[in-house]
This record gives C-alpha cells, sequence and structure tokens, in this order.
C-alpha cells in the first residue's frame, strides 16, 4: 500500500516545512512511488495541504492526523 510509504508522507510534509512549490512536491511524489501511485490515493492528503489558510503548522498537524491512520 503506498499510504504506508513514510518517504511518500515525508515528500509531503517537505512542501509545508521548506520552500519546495506544490508542483515539485507532486513530482516528486509521483517520481518516488512510481507505478504505485494513484491520484485517488492521496486526495486527503492533498487537501490537507491546503487545509488551514496558509497556517502550515496547522496543515502540518491536518496531515499528520491522516498519515497516522495508514502508517
Amino acid at each position: 500500500d503506498p499510504l504506508q510509504d513514510e518517504a511518500a508522507w515525508d515528500i509531503l510534509e517537505e512542501y509545508l516545512t521548506s520552500d519546495t512549490s506544490f508542483p515539485q512536491t507532486e513530482t516528486k511524489l509521483i517520481s518516488h512511488l512510481g507505478s504505485r501511485y494513484r491520484e485517488e490515493d492521496w486526495t486527503e492528503a492533498k487537501r490537507a495541504l491546503f487545509s488551514a489558510d496558509e497556517d502550515n503548522t496547522e496543515a502540518l498537524k491536518n496531515l499528520r492526523a491522516i498519515k497516522v491512520r495508514h502508517i
């Protein structure tokens, strides 16, 4: 299950903790997962990246709450 891939979650967290753009993050995630990447698997996690009106600390909490359900 790609949602159990800790490195994939790290890529999403990096978006919230660095200057990485969302397109760069998405490219990195797809590249990392390769054929295991399915857009629908990551919809909830991607929504969490933008869930806190640019408050990255809050968005990171939201993302980690989703991550904990899968890892």
